[in-house]
Order: C-alpha cells, then sequence, then structure tokens
C-alpha cells in the first residue's frame, strides 16, 4: 500500500507542477501577444487603439469617422512574403454578411520592416480580431484588437475628446464630480423656468460660483460648471447637445501612445469631435503630425492646447475671436490659459477700486503665484472649464438630405403605366389573340414554339424599353463648397457626392487615402434607433481595400439604388486666382482655379465688392464693381464654420444658387467663384460622368495678410 501512496504523492505533485508551468506559459504567451505576434515568418505588431475612460459619461466610444489601425510588419525570413491584414475578421465579432470589412495587401522583401495602416468607416459591427493572412494560405490567424466605437443612442450623443498621455487624472476627476453633480441637479431643474440667458438652448451655462482659480464651480462639489438645457429647448440634432447629455458633456479617450506616435494622416482623427494636448506633446510631435492634426482641425475639428498660446503651427493664418481662440479653416483651436493673467489683473484692479487697501499682486508674485498651480495641478481645472465652453461640434452624417434641388441624383422611378401596358398587350398577344388566329389558320400546333418565341420578344421589349430609359452607364451629381487658402496652399473640401448605376458596377469606387467617406441611409428615425451607430450603412456587407487608395470594392453601389456619400478632405493644392491691382482701380484676374467659372464675386483687402461672370480657364478678365457699391461685411472663416457645424449643408448650396449680393458672405480679401466642375473632387466611379451641380470655392487670397 505504501509504494501505492508514494505513487500519487509523486503523480499529485507532478500534476501541480504541470499546471504552474501551463500557468506560467499562458502568461508569458499573452503577454508576448500584447507586445506582439509571430504568423509564420511574419512579425505583427498592432498599435493599440485610444482606450475609452471608464466613468466618463454613460455614452462611450465614437460614432463617426474612421477608425485608424496601425501595424507593424516585420518579415524575419530569407524570402518575400505577402501579408493581407483584414478587419474584422470573420467569424468572431465580425460576420460577413453586414458591417463594414476594411482589408490592406502588404508586400514584404526578405527581411524588410514596415508600419502601415488601413481603416474602417463607422460601421453596424465592431469586431474584435484581425486576421493576417500569410501567401494567401487557407487558414488565416487571428490577433485580438479593441475598438473605439461604441454604442450610442440618438438622445445620448456627446463629444468624443481625445486626450494625450500626458493628461493627467486630475482633469478626468473633474469631469467624473461634475458629471454626478449634474445628474443630480437635472431633477432639480426639470421644474424651474428658464433661466434669462442670451446664449439660448444647447449652449454652455457659466452659472454657479466662482473658484479661486477664476472656474466657473457648483455650490455642491466645486467642479466646473457645464451645460444648462432649458426646459422647451429644441430637440437634439447632429452638431448640438441635448438636455439628455447635460450630465455627460463629452467622453473621453485616452491615447495609449506617445504623441510621436501618433498618425500623420488626419483621418486617424476624424472620429474625435476634439483633442487636447500638452504644450510638451506639440513639441515632441513630428512635422507628419503636427500637420496631419493641422488638416483635422481645417476639416472642422477642435483642438484644445494646456497652456498659455496656440503654437503658430496650428494658429497660423487663422482668424482669432473674443474667447481667445482661433477660427483655422472650419475648424477652432484654443490655449486652456491663454488670457489668465489679464483676467486677473482684471479681477485685481476691480477688487482694488472696491477696497484700496486689497492689494495687486505683483508681476514675479503672479508668476511664483502660476508656477505653484501648475504644480498642484490646479490649471487642468481651467483647462476643463475652457474645453466645456469650446463651441465643440458633433460630425454625425447620418440620413440623406430630405430635399435634394436637383442637386442629386434622384431616387429611381419605376415607369409603372409604360410596363402596364405593355403587360396587358403580352397577355393578350399570347393568349386569346394567339389562339384565335392560329385556329383561324389551323396551325394550334405552332403554340408549342410561337408561346416561348412571343415570351422572348415581349423580354427583349422590356429590356430595351428599361436601357432606353436610363441607359447602360451610371450617372452621377455632386455639389461641394472648398475652402482655398492661397496663404497655405489647402484646400479643404465638404459636401455631396450621388451616384446611380443600373448595374452594379463591377471596378467599385475610387478614392484617396486623405478623403473621408460616410455612406448616407435612407431609413428613418426609428429604424435606426437601436442599431450600434443608427445603421449608417445597413444592409449586406461592405467591402474596403486600401492596398493603393481608398478602393470601395463592392457593396457601396447597387444597380438601381442610388448612392449618397458625405465627404470631407483636405489636401495640399496649388490652384489660384491671380489678381492685378493697381490703386483703386477694378482689379484684373487671372483663372487658375482648373476650371471655367460661371459667377465671381470678389473683395479686394479694403473691402471693395467686385463681380464678373465666364472666365475660361486660364483666361484673363477684368472685374466690375458691384451692384450697390456696398461692401464686404462678412466674417470669413466664422462664417464658413457656422455652415459647416449647421450641417443642413445642400440648403446652403441651393441658396447660393441665385445670389445677387456677396457683401454679407465675403470679408475683405476673399472671393466665391462659381465653377463649371470641381477641381477638388476625383471621378471615383470609372465609365460614369458626373456633374457638379454646385462647385463652389471660397477663396482666400494670397495678398491678405489676416485672413478676414
Amino acid at each position: 500500500m505504501r509504494p501505492r501512496t508514494t505513487g500519487r504523492r509523486v503523480g499529485l505533485v507532478l500534476a501541480s507542477v504541470a499546471a504552474v508551468m501551463a500557468f506560467a506559459a499562458g502568461w508569458l504567451s499573452a503577454a508576448a501577444s500584447r507586445a506582439g505576434d509571430r504568423i509564420g515568418d511574419i512579425d505583427v505588431n498592432v498599435q493599440p487603439l485610444p482606450s475609452v475612460e471608464g466613468g466618463s459619461g454613460r455614452s462611450y466610444g465614437t460614432t463617426h469617422g474612421y477608425t485608424e489601425f496601425r501595424v507593424h510588419l516585420k518579415n524575419t525570413a530569407q524570402k518575400a512574403h505577402t501579408v493581407q491584414l483584414t478587419y474584422p475578421a470573420e467569424g468572431r465579432g465580425g460576420p460577413v454578411n453586414q458591417g463594414i470589412v476594411a482589408t490592406r495587401t502588404v508586400h514584404l522583401t526578405q527581411e524588410q520592416g514596415t508600419s502601415v495602416a488601413f481603416y474602417q468607416p463607422v460601421s453596424e459591427t465592431v469586431g474584435m480580431d484581425m486576421e493576417v493572412r500569410v501567401d494567401g494560405t487557407p487558414d488565416a490567424q487571428t490577433i485580438s484588437v479593441a475598438n473605439v466605437q461604441g454604442y450610442r443612442y440618438e438622445s445620448s450623443i456627446c463629444p468624443s475628446v481625445l486626450v494625450s498621455r500626458d493628461v493627467p487624472r486630475d482633469f478626468r476627476d473633474y469631469l467624473h464630480a461634475a458629471s454626478a453633480t449634474r445628474q443630480a441637479r437635472m431633477g432639480q431643474r426639470q421644474n424651474m423656468p428658464p433661466p434669462d440667458s442670451a446664449l439660448g438652448p444647447g449652449h454652455w451655462s457659466d452659472s454657479g460660483r466662482t473658484a479661486a482659480d477664476g472656474s466657473s464651480v457648483t455650490p455642491a462639489t466645486g467642479a466646473p460648471a457645464m451645460m444648462a438645457s432649458t426646459p422647451g429647448s429644441a430637440p437634439h440634432r447632429p452638431g448640438r447637445r441635448s438636455s439628455a447629455t447635460e450630465a455627460e458633456p463629452f467622453t473621453l479617450l485616452r491615447s495609449e501612445v506617445p504623441t510621436s506616435q501618433w498618425s500623420p494622416n488626419w483621418l486617424g482623427y476624424s472620429r474625435f469631435d476634439a483633442i487636447l494636448l500638452t504644450e510638451q506633446d506639440v513639441e515632441t510631435m513630428s512635422p507628419q503630425v503636427r500637420m496631419a492634426i493641422r488638416r483635422y482641425i481645417e476639416c472642422g475639428g477642435a483642438v484644445l492646447i494646456h497652456g498659455r498660446s496656440v503654437p503658430a503651427a496650428f494658429s497660423d493664418n487663422s482668424v482669432p475671436d473674443k474667447d481667445a481662440g482661433y477660427f483655422v479653416g472650419l475648424g477652432y483651436v484654443a490655449a486652456s490659459l491663454q488670457g489668465m493673467d489679464a483676467k486677473k489683473d482684471a479681477e485685481n484692479r476691480a477688487g482694488n477700486a472696491v477696497d484700496g487697501d486689497a492689494p495687486v499682486l505683483a508681476d514675479n508674485e503672479r508668476g511664483k503665484e502660476a508656477s505653484s498651480r501648475e504644480k498642484k495641478g490646479d490649471d487642468w481645472a481651467a483647462a476643463f472649464d475652457k474645453l466645456s465652453q469650446m463651441p465643440l461640434h458633433i460630425y454625425h452624417p447620418n440620413q440623406r438630405p430630405d430635399k435634394l434641388f436637383d442637386l442629386l441624383v434622384a431616387e429611381a422611378t419605376i415607369p409603372v403605366r409604360g410596363l402596364f401596358v405593355l403587360v396587358m398587350l403580352f397577355g393578350l398577344g399570347i393568349g386569346p389573340a394567339n389562339i384565335w388566329l392560329l385556329t383561324k389558320y389551323k396551325k394550334r400546333i405552332w403554340l408549342w414554339w410561337n408561346v416561348p418565341a412571343i415570351s422572348l420578344l415581349t423580354c427583349l421589349m422590356v429590356l430595351g424599353y428599361a436601357m432606353l430609359s436610363e441607359g447602360w452607364t451610371g450617372r452621377g451629381k455632386n455639389t461641394t463648397l472648398t475652402l482655398l487658402d492661397e496663404r497655405s496652399h489647402h484646400a479643404t473640401t465638404f459636401g455631396y457626392v450621388s451616384f446611380y448605376c443600373p448595374l452594379t458596377p463591377s471596378a467599385g469606387l475610387h478614392f484617396a487615402d486623405d478623403t473621408e467617406l460616410a455612406l448616407l441611409s435612407n431609413q428613418v428615425d426609428w429604424e435606426r434607433n437601436y442599431s450600434r451607430v443608427r445603421g449608417r450603412t445597413g444592409g449586406a456587407a461592405k467591402f474596403i481595400d486600401w492596398t493603393n487608395d481608398q478602393h470601395l470594392t463592392s457593396g457601396w453601389v447597387n444597380s438601381r439604388v442610388p448612392a449618397y456619400f458625405q465627404v470631407r478632405k483636405n489636401e495640399d493644392r496649388r490652384e489660384r486666382l491671380t489678381i492685378q491691382q493697381n490703386g483703386m482701380e477694378p482689379p484684373t484676374i487671372v483663372n487658375a482655379l482648373g476650371a471655367d467659372i460661371h459667377r465671381l464675386y470678389l473683395a479686394d483687402a479694403s473691402g471693395r465688392l467686385f463681380e464678373t461672370n465666364d472666365v475660361f480657364a486660364g483666361a484673363r478678365q477684368t472685374l466690375v464693381p458691384g451692384v450697390g457699391g456696398r461692401l464686404a461685411a462678412g466674417t470669413g472663416l466664422p462664417y464658413l464654420r457656422n455652415i459647416y457645424t449647421g450641417g443642413d449643408w445642400i440648403n446652403v448650396f441651393n441658396s447660393w444658387r441665385d445670389i445677387q449680393d456677396a457683401s454679407a458672405m465675403l470679408a475683405p480679401g476673399s472671393y466665391i467663384a462659381f465653377l463649371s466642375k470641381s477641381p477638388f473632387v476625383e471621378a471615383p466611379l470609372a465609365g460614369v460622368t458626373s456633374e457638379d451641380t454646385m462647385a463652389i470655392v471660397y477663396g482666400i487670397c494670397k495678398e491678405q495678410e489676416d485672413g478676414r
């Protein structure tokens, strides 16, 4: 009995050792997986995506834009390999029968290492795995990948803010405290009359007492005050905050990598409504990353720099506002501490006027106080307050415009009357008429062949009728507005492109890799309320390939179904309007915009208005003074941002069709040109001719220094 007992003990010990070794091996394997994965001869390392801060609101994640996947690949073999990356992987969180599947193919020579990126537009399906296939092998490997796309309902949409790793925990604590405080205050505010505010509903409220650092706080916790929605305010729509989100001013997403490793493509930031950076973050960025964030701002994004000034890389060629911020392109940028010294000086002077014995801080004392406050982290309260009051905009492309104004392709109309007449004639011809005629000539045996023949003829007639009414090739209509800043040679384009094809295009659509697309849905609101991102891309799976460009391979444009895309892009362009002016004489222009100009309205540096019509590409023409002798009274970039954030672009474009007086639209040193065709919009569908129903260029002349 003793040997058997001893054997059992030895077996238990060995089993325990094996279990411990298995656990250690699993832990090491998991750690190795986090650091990188080896698939055959290829080392694969996926850069982690930003993580959602816990407790930062009931809603989380992003609901628009592109999710960027940056992957580092290393070929360790002495031979070349082809690697295909696919997200989401089939079978776990990413079924191929719905949502958007993004792929990219990379060719690696022997021992070559490279970093690549590909993007997934906002999708119904969010997977947790990326598929990696080497040399087309049937057995693909998967890598776990998180995603920042989250569940949101229309009533709880709030801005998504990307914060760098240098943002301390103090800043996030302010958000958590403010959210909890306002959740308690929401119930108390329901029975209160609307406050008298010039801001109106849907704007941030500064009510509450003032803390020592100058931020507005609530009596309960001392957290900075946020938006107060008034009873009876308008229902939520894209670009505005609703009362359901007043306890959740924004959602924080923390970057897991330093800013030196951030994306050099602005599409990598397109899913965020704002970005919070420190001055140190900007200093450590590469020029490519700084330029990508600059393009993100020009495409309508918002950036807050925690510091006393906005770097020149983000504020050049801007228009300052009264809140120490800057309008840049279609976007907005500000510094959290800019203007605080002047504000405190004013407060000290006001206090000194009331109480003559109240001392005023000297410059060196104020500097010591600011330094001490920075060490304590108290300045992050000012950053939180500044971010809360910034004009953040939720870019939320969703349903196609209700009214098309003949600016986009119309819905397909079925020729019901013609088809009904054709079917009636077919029924009479193949039935009573055919039998009567064959009976008369005693040829009823012919029914065996003339019935199929008549059916075939009828089918050919239906096909011919459809081809005559719609044609073989598709058609498209585009309506866009381009902000062309000739000082920086940046062109920001936003608007719509639409297509209608009688047959499904086999080659797909090709767009540049810096163009953001959103396929607009035809569904009504109640059909989208319970989907992950409100069904913007409902239907069968859609596939996109990033190997050479942004190739929408299949599922995006179907036969006899109009497809509507909302687009944003920013690129370097050399198109311009060359202006020559001597003194007070009318200017002479040379059309170097790359297309014929139908109408042109120009305001010179002094604000005088001029106009002309029909200027061919490359032609020279002298302008004539505008009707009425008015001066330009527009604001330029703030005016364009107001159009962009309004969301109802197509109505604005339609209203510009018949403008006679552009004085309220133009700022000194700018122009509006209506072109025959936009050179800033690519032709994505081969064999389809697109008509530019509205191709508007809002240009800022190079001679103007302040951009207004």
